[in-house]
């Protein structure tokens, strides 16, 4: 999957389909640590600036660390609003970890 994407720019048509349909805040969540399974689990959140446009934001993923860190700024500076939420290593443990992820994500939004 990361070779079909690579090169390829993220686009906003999810987003735009969601405006459409009169949803007014539209946020994406992208989650770290789901390969560690004694956690802890991390997940942000970005509520989608309609009304700006952001470059060069590829999957999390595909980045280097040195690069993620390098476009934090960027994105809290394009973001309508963001925030982080946190599953622990004991709520890894004891939820597994699809329902530590669900976790992280509520806490984050």
């Amino acid at each position: 999957m990361r070779a079909a994407l690579r090169g390829r720019a993220p686009g906003l048509e999810a987003e735009r389909a969601l405006w459409e349909e009169g949803h007014d805040v539209v946020a994406g969540l992208d989650e770290v640590g789901k390969g560690s399974w004694a956690g802890p689990l991390t997940v942000g959140a970005v509520v989608v600036n309609r009304k700006r446009r952001i470059t060069g934001v590829r999957d999390s993923k595909m980045l280097t660390e040195p690069e993620r860190e390098a476009i934090v700024d960027r994105i809290t500076g394009w973001a309508t609003a963001w925030s982080v939420g946190h599953a622990s290593n004991d709520e890894c443990d004891e939820l597994g970890m699809s329902a530590a992820q669900r976790l992280a994500a509520r806490r984050a939004l």
